[in-house]
């Protein structure tokens, strides 16, 4: 009974962290948004656009794309064949599910792990951008890291899940 309520208080611990990043995704495209409308502004009224928006918009990009998809496959909402799988039977719909995710959990993996080191080399060297503004690039890059560090939680606790689902037999 305690492990079950552990997993249960972990399971919402991971699904508030990975709600606060779909959070914080939302915040960059709102600034992305501004910023982009204020350079438009300037480019247009004053033929003086702002220097660093292009640059810093693509980093904001990079951290939409990655904090969004532990956010999206939280919420089941994924590209997915629901037409057919649904068509199964609870057990069967749960080892596809489980046979579908633990490749993106290897490849999740893969991902966060080079990313950290690509981020840990920029941080030690403090590699700038080539752009005008010469933009360290490590926070972005550790921004893929956090959206892959969030995908694996979020894959872990629902490959547990549909393991859960087989266990109990379910029809």
């Amino acid at each position: 009974m305690r492990f079950r309520k552990l997993a249960g208080n972990t399971k919402r611990a991971i699904i508030a962290l990975v709600n606060w990043g779909g959070i914080l995704g939302a915040v960059f495209i709102l600034i992305m948004m501004v910023c982009t409308t204020i350079d438009v502004g300037c480019r247009y009224m004053f033929d003086s656009p702002l220097k660093w928006v292009y640059e810093i918009t693509g980093y904001f990009m990079v951290a939409i794309t990655y904090l969004a998809l532990a956010y999206t496959e939280a919420r089941d909402g994924h590209v997915s064949l629901s037409l057919l799988v649904d068509r199964f039977s609870t057990r069967t719909r749960a080892i596809i599910k489980i046979a579908t995710r633990v490749p993106i959990l290897v490849f999740a993996f893969f991902l966060t792990w080079t990313s950290f080191n690509l981020a840990w080399q920029s941080f030690e060297t403090q590699a700038k951008s080539y752009h005008i503004n010469q933009m360290l690039l490590w926070p972005s890059q550790l921004l893929v890291t956090i959206g892959g560090i969030l995908l694996i939680l979020v894959l872990m606790v629902k490959i547990s899940g549909y393991i859960y689902t087989i266990q109990k037999g379910g029809s």
